[in-house]
């Protein structure tokens, strides 16, 4: 006789007469194939409802690219002095003579510079000559006053390219001019830009007008600007006014000030040096389609680098801060991007 017991009585059956049954109820034809309980009456139990998977959501497609960069690669630097020449500027204009040309040896064994001067030129007084000579050297025989040498430095940057930039923030210029545009055609495509201001007095024209200009002379990226400047009576008891638009200059182009009323500069020279040192990075250029992706991490030889201490130009170039790049020497840097 052949029955089944259904599996929800099975908790009634005493535990030493489980064997009995199952050993009954085996059939060998169903060995080791799965089979669907059904109940002695009635119809089948139903099948347990079905789950739909969940569907993974898809993540972005990013890509990366390795780019082998050399200790030796570095971004041209080219630095502007703008001196100030009025009666007042004698101990300062001696300063500068005294530490200039250390500063031009010690940041050229670093990458190749180019330095411009804007100052009526000799070797006393308030005159300031170059130190040195050469192609990479541009000397501009330009007396300063003490309130103009951000204007100067507007209308030798200016040229017909960003003409209208210029007369829209108050520059006019003429070809015959001795400085309108020769900086401009001085500076290299491509290279870091500094400009220095030394002037005890403050600006006649507002940072707002030269960031204008500047923006349209350097779109890429604005020059970083330092100054050795008065930084306010207390601090600068020789300043004739507190040079307050050069410290907002410096500070929106991550530059730095330093006071004018120094009775020794070589340990601010110094400071001058070490900041410009690490504005000059490694570079090198990326491929076509990472130029206008989002960049998601870099890392060099597996190590992630922070996002401050890189970047990537509209026109390609790859730039990574000079101290971490000395800091790896040669390597692999992997750069993790998404398109847009």
């Amino acid at each position: 006789m052949r029955f089944r017991i259904r599996k929800k009585y099975l908790y009634m059956i005493p535990f030493a007469f489980l064997p009995l049954v199952y050993n009954n109820c085996a059939s060998p034809k169903f060995e080791g194939v799965a089979q669907e309980s059904v109940s002695s009456v009635g119809d089948p139990v139903d099948p347990p409802p079905v789950v739909p998977t969940p569907v993974p959501e898809v993540p972005s497609v990013t890509y990366s690219t390795d780019v082998i960069f050399s200790k030796l690669t570095s971004v041209p630097l080219d630095v502007v002095w703008i001196i100030d020449n009025s009666g007042s500027m004698d101990a300062e204009a001696a300063h500068v003579r005294t530490n200039f040309k250390s500063f031009i040896d010690s940041l050229a064994t670093l990458t190749e510079i180019k330095v411009a001067l804007i100052s009526k030129s000799g070797t006393s007084g308030t005159a300031v000559s170059l130190p040195v000579t050469g192609p990479n050297y541009l000397a501009i025989n330009q007396t300063v006053d003490s309130r103009n040498p951000l204007q100067l430095l507007m209308r030798s940057i200016c040229n017909p390219e960003i003409s209208s930039a210029c007369q829209n923030n108050g520059v006019t210029t003429s070809t015959n001019s001795v400085l309108d545009g020769k900086i401009a055609s001085f500076l290299r495509p491509g290279s870091k830009k500094v400009f220095v201001f030394v002037t005890d007095d403050n600006s006649n024209v507002a940072a707002a007008s030269y960031n204008n200009i500047a923006a349209a002379a350097f779109p890429d990226a604005k020059p970083t600007i330092f100054g050795f400047i008065g930084l306010g009576a207390m601090a600068s008891p020789c300043q004739a006014a507190q040079g307050s638009v050069y410290q907002t200059l410096a500070s929106e182009t991550g530059g730095s000030v330093f006071n004018i009323c120094d009775q020794v500069w070589t340990s601010t020279f110094n400071e001058l040096k070490d900041n410009v040192s690490k504005l000059i990075t490694h570079s090198f250029p990326v491929p076509e389609n990472l130029r206008n992706a989002e960049v998601l991490s870099v890392h060099i030889n597996n190590q992630p680098i922070d996002s401050s201490k890189y970047s990537i130009s509209a026109a390609g170039q790859f730039q990574l801060d000079r101290e971490i790049a000395e800091s790896f020497g040669q390597g692999t840097v992997k750069i993790v991007y998404r398109p847009k």
